[in-house]
């Protein structure tokens, strides 16, 4: 899934080794306790051939086992609880909220400050700094470049957008894990649907709020199956997730647990070959950008999951996992050609919202950021998040986005330092993040 052997990213729960960090902000831990629906999918999963894998993040990712999570004491570690609310109190950082960037300022090439508005007021502000650092995401990094003038020149102009340097890469590579869940009815002991509908949540939200612990302080999937569409690959290309309930959506938007008893099984396509793209609708900032995933219109995509949904059929029929099966209820025992399987899989497939891509980095002529993240073609400006990476990672983006953030943090201040001693203004304490 993903190493996180940056010098000061995170906290292992194991301990510091060749693969993992011993200090750090960011907290790792262990599923405890596992259902026992869990326990047996992984019996299952050994059953037909696959390994218990201990550690997704060491040495090999093929097997199965319980994956680590960004999680301390029983609570989710996100990038501003582990890195922004220790250093809150820092005389040199000021954190505007609610507020929206509509553009970046250039004086010619170079990026001297940003533009934005304080959402509910008419307020405008423009913050300038020696450096701006664009972490957006995947959808909106593009989308401000291109409304400040950086990217594809022609689209640009077509907005009435004054081209400051036309990068056709912008917004380009967009791609994500596409993934696809199995659902089966299972005996009623076996699913915690009927534990966490009604009064029956409420012990196990008085256990989590008085000791941290129990049901709610594990993640949705607490198994992860790392396997290979096709044997004679060299390392798996598909991620299967086990939950022991599942959900269902309401006529009114609600998500909510089954009635029933019903586990699931998820599987992505980890190493994607599809691409989108993204555009702007207006040079409106408010105007919601045009993304065009594009899922499933690679062939190979398509075929590994297939596979994806033909593994997790093997693991359920498996015992011990199959004398708790009472029927598949999705896709359904009579999906059972490439040709339905693949219908099913355009009808229900879903994103697992891991968008990377769209600000590529690279040395060539449509790559975006160079491999000190600064923007191409441009001064001043650097792009610092999951959109710069040229393919996405094998697993979950959550731990490598924190590691590019470290990563290109350190670039900073070591490129800070080096003009400094080279005679050239100090960065070290001018840098915006927009």
């Amino acid at each position: 899934m993903c190493s996180l052997t940056s010098r000061k990213a995170s906290v292992s729960c194991g301990g510091g080794d060749e693969f993992h960090g011993a200090t750090g902000e960011l907290a790792i831990s262990d599923v405890v306790n596992p259902h026992v629906a869990s326990l047996t999918f992984i019996d299952s999963a050994k059953a037909i051939g696959i390994p218990f894998n201990k550690d997704f993040n060491g040495a090999q990712q093929y097997g199965v086992g319980y994956p680590q999570m960004t999680m301390e004491n029983g609570v989710r570690q996100s990038a501003s609880t582990a890195f922004l609310k220790p250093i809150r109190s820092r005389t040199n950082l000021e954190v505007q909220v609610n507020a929206h960037a509509e553009r970046i300022l250039f004086e010619g090439k170079r990026a001297v400050g940003v533009h934005f508005a304080i959402k509910g007021s008419k307020q405008k502000r423009d913050v300038y700094a020696k450096e701006i650092i664009l972490s957006g995401g995947t959808i909106a990094s593009p989308q401000l470049l291109m409304l400040s003038g950086v990217g594809p020149a022609d689209h640009l102009r077509s907005h009435g957008i004054d081209v400051v340097h036309d990068l056709p890469g912008v917004g380009e590579n967009l791609h994500d894990h596409a993934y696809v869940h199995f659902l089966n009815q299972v005996t009623p002991k076996f699913s915690i649907n009927h534990e966490i509908q009604g009064w029956r949540l409420i012990p196990h939200v008085l256990q989590y709020v008085g000791s941290r612990k129990g049901l709610l302080t594990s993640a949705a999937a607490q198994v992860c199956c790392f396997v290979k569409s096709d044997p004679s690959m060299i390392s798996p290309d598909l991620q299967i997730q086990f939950r022991p309930f599942s959900i269902v959506v309401t006529e009114d938007g609600k998500i909510v647990p089954e009635k029933i008893p019903v586990v699931t099984a998820s599987c992505s396509q980890i190493r994607p070959k599809s691409r989108g793209h993204i555009r702007l609708n207006s040079a409106n900032p408010y105007d919601d950008p045009d993304i065009l995933m594009n899922y499933l219109t690679h062939e190979d995509d398509c075929k590994a999951l297939i596979a994806g949904i033909r593994w997790m059929r093997k693991i359920y029929a498996a015992q011990p996992l199959a004398q708790h099966v009472v029927k598949e209820t999705m896709p359904g025992t009579q999906v059972q050609t490439d040709e339905q399987l693949l219908d099913y899989l355009r009808k229900f497939g879903q994103s697992m919202y891991h968008p990377v891509g769209s600000c590529r980095m690279g040395n060539d002529q449509t790559a975006v950021v160079d491999s000190r993240l600064r923007v191409r073609g441009v001064e001043g400006l650097r792009v610092i998040d999951a959109s710069i990476m040229p393919s996405i990672c094998s697993g979950n983006t959550n731990a490598p986005a924190i590691m590019i953030a470290e990563k290109g943090a350190d670039m900073v201040l070591e490129d800070a330092r080096s003009t400094k001693n080279a005679g050239g203004r100090d960065l070290k304490n001018g840098a915006a993040l927009a």
